[in-house]
Formats: C-alpha cells, structure tokens, sequence
C-alpha cells in the first residue's frame, strides 16, 4: 500500500485595505518591498481592495514620491503628516463601509482581515461590528485581524461595538517611530488578547527581522489550524501558538491595559474641547489686544488734538462731541 501523501494546509484567506490616500495596488507593492508578500506565501493569500472615494487632498509625500497613482481614502483625515497631529473628520465613512461589507460578500469568504493605518482602522470596524453582532452575520466571521501601524476610530457610530473589547485573535505591527503609534496602542488596548510586534521604523509596512517574522508566522499558523467553531480568543492561560522557525512555542500576548474605548473616546473629545477652547481663549486675546492698541491709537489721536488746541487756540471741528 502506497503511502498516502500528507494534504498541504489550504491557505488563509485575508482581505486587504490599504492606507490613507494609497490604493489597493499600492499597498500590494508595499508588501513586496518588505518581502513580507514572499515571507508568508505559504500561509496567505491576500486580496486587496480599493476605496471607492478619491484622495481629497494632498497626496503625502513619501508615497507620491515612490508610488504612482491614482490615490484613494477610506474617510478623510486632516493633517496626517509625519509630525503633526491626526484629525479625524469621517467624511465618507459610510460609503466606506458599505463598501467594504460589500466586497466582503462578493469576494469572501475571508478566514482574516488586514489594514494599514487608515485601512486598520476600517478592518477593525468590520470585525468589531461582527462580533458584536451588529453586522456581517450573515458571513463566516473572521478568524483572526491583522494591524500595520494603525489606527482607532473615533466615530461614535462604532461605539457599541467597542464597548467591550474585541474577542478577536489580532496581531499588530507598531513602529516605535511611527506617528500614529499613540493611536496604534490606543488600537491594541481594544483588543481581548492581542500579539504586538514593534519594530525600529516608521509608518511603514516594515520588512520584519527573523525573530518578528517568525511570532507572526506562529500567530498565522495557529489560526490557520483553528477549527472555525473555534475562532475566538482563548483564555491567556490557555493560548498556545506552535512554533515557527527559529521562535517559540510560547507568545504571551500583551495584557491590555485600561482604559477601554469609551474611555479613549473621551479622552479624544476631552482633547476637542480643550483645544476649541484654548482657541476661543486665544481669539479673545487677540480681540482684548486689538482693543487695547485701538484705546492706545484713540489716546495719541486726543492728545495730539490737545497739543494742537494748545498751539492754535481753536478747537477744530468735528471732534468735540470725542472729547
């Protein structure tokens, strides 16, 4: 009797979204220029896909340096530049996420979802929300998200479905020189049990040193192997991943700390209105300043009145009703 072949594992898979004013096929390089694409072959297959909505703006300059276009965005965001603040203002979202629910029917079924940057921030909606049971029942859930330096909504639509964190298997990538990386940890602390990688770079998909790329190599192992009855996030006593070359059998996922979502959610609006406050204190400085030049003006104008007054012995017309 012959032996019989041992079955090659069938392979994950995970459906793309890319970053802030990129595109599908942009993001499709960016995996090729960090060797990941070639790294996790034997594991993934990957789908990208592309907003439907156009960049409305600038196109940042380190892709608009390396990649061709034409660019798009999940939702709009205001001041994403290396070293300036990130604002959130949504316009589209919904579009988006219709979007997206969409492309997950048409093209799925998907065992895992993965994002970079704004693109982490729509595919952590999408398993938030069906795990919450708020959308995409009608779906196999997904099995497990995987995060590139990204970021978390804000956008009180998605509230309810963060009100607990997601029991969802999730890996993220975080850069310690990535500009987000306070909204990328902001990210991880909403997940149940999730594995952080941290590399040395920047808001980038970063090729991976041998010792990060064989803990996501576990972690992508370990859900492929999940039975799908059993995609959920086990106890973190419990959580075992099998080992990749040259890593553990052991990855102790990071014990997220509080607070929770609401409470980053507030801290964000609590920063709002500080902000439009010390606006609103700034501009009635301003106005007091301009005020005070004008009664300064207005006081020379009388004293040169004075003086003419004094040297002339007339009062001129038209200015006693100032005096």
């Amino acid at each position: 009797m012959q032996q019989e072949q041992q079955q090659v594992p069938r392979k994950l898979r995970v459906l793309c979204l890319h970053s802030w004013r990129t595109s599908g096929a942009i993001f499709m390089q960016q995996f090729r220029r960090s060797n990941l694409d070639v790294a996790l072959a034997d594991l993934i297959e990957f789908v990208f896909i592309t907003a439907p909505m156009p960049a409305s703006g600038p196109i940042p300059a380190d892709v608009a340096g390396t990649f061709e276009g034409p660019y798009y965005e999940w939702f709009t965001t205001e001041k994403a530049q290396d070293g300036q603040e990130l604002v959130f203002t949504y316009h589209h979202i919904l579009e988006s996420e219709a979007f997206i629910m969409a492309k997950i029917r048409e093209l799925g079924p998907f065992d895992g979802i993965c994002g970079f940057s704004q693109g982490g921030a729509m595919a952590s909606i999408m398993v938030a929300l069906q795990r919450a049971g708020l959308a995409l029942q009608d779906v196999p859930p997904f099995k497990f998200a995987l995060f590139f330096g990204s970021v978390l909504t804000t956008h009180p639509r998605y509230l309810p479905a963060f009100k607990e964190r997601v029991a969802v298997p999730s890996c993220h990538i975080i850069g310690h020189k990535d500009y987000v990386k306070e909204h990328a940890i902001a990210l991880v602390r909403n997940f149940e049990a999730p594995i952080v990688i941290m590399h040395s770079r920047g808001h980038i998909v970063p090729p991976l040193l041998r010792e990060h790329l064989s803990v996501l190599r576990a972690f992508l192992i370990a859900m492929r192997d999940l039975p799908p009855q059993q995609a959920h996030v086990q106890e973190r006593q419990q959580q075992q991943l099998p080992a990749a070359a040259g890593g553990s059998s052991k990855l102790d996922p990071l014990d997220p700390p509080q607070p929770i979502w609401e409470t980053e959610a507030e801290q964000v609006k609590q920063q709002i209105n500080g902000k439009q406050q010390q606006q609103q204190q700034a501009a009635a400085a301003r106005e007091k300043e301009l005020q005070q030049l004008e009664q300064q003006q207005e006081q020379q104008r009388r004293q040169q009145y004075v003086q003419r007054v004094k040297l002339s012995g007339k009062i001129p017309g038209g200015y006693q009703a100032k005096l």
